[in-house]
């Protein structure tokens, strides 16, 4: 059998990644050899929601220990994914454990924990400031 290299997984507004499945990914994650980036937009509180299937929530922190672990992977972009402060947490702790991540991206929208999400992302910001190598980290502040 012959594998197929992925070097952008962009999933957008799905419920494929969410609470319930979340170890999974992040195990996946760890075997994609070739992802450079990886951008996916839960539904969050999206139009109608929200959709827990289509939301991190808890979660988040099972998934970014596998991010930690992805020996490719140079951005990361999470939005919408109904987390808190302590996936941001797991986040940090995957940074500080993988340097090939370079730039990431964090939104929340409709969440109730989006201002502790925004706060938790400034911190994260501060923490990896002398990072190298360095990372750009952003907050995507939406309505």
């Amino acid at each position: 059998s012959q594998v197929g290299t992925i070097e952008t997984l962009w999933l957008d507004e799905t419920d494929l990644v969410g609470s319930r499945n979340a170890v999974e990914w992040g195990e996946a994650l760890t075997e994609m050899k070739s992802l450079k980036k990886l951008i996916i937009q839960g539904k969050g509180k999206f139009e109608g929601g929200p959709f827990p299937d289509a939301m991190l929530l808890d979660g988040g922190i099972q998934f970014f220990e596998g991010v930690a672990k992805s020996a490719s992977l140079e951005r990361l972009s999470m939005f919408y994914h109904g987390y808190g402060k302590e996936a941001i947490v797991a986040l940090g702790n995957a940074l500080t454990n993988n340097h090939t991540i370079t730039e990431v991206w964090i939104g929340e929208k409709g969440s109730t924990k989006k201002d502790e999400v925004k706060a938790a992302v400034e911190k994260l910001k501060e923490d990896m400031k002398d990072r190298i190598p360095k990372v750009d980290i952003y907050y995507m502040d939406s309505k």
